[in-house]
């Protein structure tokens, strides 16, 4: 059972922490107990395995390797994405807020994510500017997804976007455009 003592990020369910023992992972805890709230991690997993299975390319998504256990729970192990110098990747909120990218650099990048998630049928559900994150390369910049795969919730409509991939990408487009919205109003506040 690990011991998890370095907190990284908290979000609305879990908790990501620093794996003890292997640097370049994370592992997420729920923290979220209730009747109504279907554990993300679970949801997260059960996709991720589905996207494997199904031979996707994954490489503009943090590679998930799977359960531990920890004090603080069972907890689900991802890649943690860093630059390559080895500093952590910021998100690309973060990246823009902090001048690290021209407006057109941005864009770029966020129109190669879009076209990326719809050639290989990735249903990002979670469009949150804070769950992408800027990976720096010397040769190429890359986002990648660190959270908000799949589906919020296991229901039929999850399992419906797994058995239609015309449904998915239905579902893909509307979060698209919504992940660009939400862009271009932070990249409007970020000139002002």
């Amino acid at each position: 059972m690990l011991e998890l003592s370095m907190l990284i990020g908290e979000g609305k369910s879990r908790k990501v922490y620093q794996h003890p023992i292997d640097p370049q992972k994370v592992i997420k805890v729920e923290y979220l107990k209730a009747k109504h709230f279907k554990p993300n991690n679970e949801v997260e997993y059960l996709y991720y395995a589905y996207l494997k299975k199904k031979n996707k390319d994954l490489s503009c998504v943090a590679k998930c390797y799977g359960w531990v256990e920890t004090k603080e729970g069972r907890g689900l192990v991802f890649e943690k994405i860093c630059n390559e110098d080895g500093t952590l990747a910021k998100t690309l909120r973060e990246a823009i807020a902090h001048n690290e990218l021209t407006f057109e650099e941005a864009d770029g990048l966020i129109c190669e994510l879009i076209e990326y998630l719809k050639k290989n049928t990735i249903m990002f559900v979670d469009v949150s500017l804070d769950n992408i994150v800027l990976r720096k390369n010397a040769s190429h910049n890359t986002l990648v997804i660190i959270d908000g795969l799949g589906s919020r919730r296991m229901r039929l409509k999850f399992k419906m976007y797994l058995l239609f991939p015309s449904f998915a990408q239905y579902k893909i487009k509307k979060q698209t455009q919504k992940l660009y919205r939400k862009f271009k109003q932070l990249t409007c506040k970020a000139k002002k």
